[in-house]
């Protein structure tokens, strides 16, 4: 969800995520004519250990006495993560499969998120 979602203070982590979501939709195109399908499967914060370790992180090199800027707390958000089995389950069904969409995400609640917010975007004033 990070190459379409903004994080604050995540910034290096989601430019990453953008890069790969711009190179499965190019190559999408340009696969398409030779019989090879591209799509992208965008898993939500699931209980898996990695969002821990990543937020966890960010601690270890931040200064509250030298940042300029103060970072938030993800314990609220940590504590919401969701059950992976969901997510394990989804994959299982899409990889194999030849009739999917091109962007799969679960759970169903971030896809609405992810969507929301490309469409703010599009109407944000700076």
């Amino acid at each position: 969800m990070g190459g379409i979602l903004k994080v604050p203070f995540l910034g290096a982590y989601c430019a990453t995520k953008h890069a790969i979501e711009a190179i499965a939709w190019v190559m999408k195109e340009e696969l398409a004519p030779y019989g090879v399908k591209v799509a992208t499967i965008n898993p939500g914060a699931y209980r898996t250990g990695f969002n821990d370790t990543g937020a966890e992180s960010a601690y270890q090199w931040y200064d509250p006495e030298k940042g300029l800027t103060k970072l938030p707390d993800y314990r609220d958000v940590l504590s919401q993560q969701y059950d992976p089995q969901e997510m394990i389950d989804v994959m299982v069904e899409v990889i194999p499969s030849d009739d999917h969409f091109y962007r799969t995400v679960k759970p169903e609640t971030t896809a609405d998120i992810m969507k929301q917010v490309q469409a703010n975007e599009w109407k944000a004033k700076v």
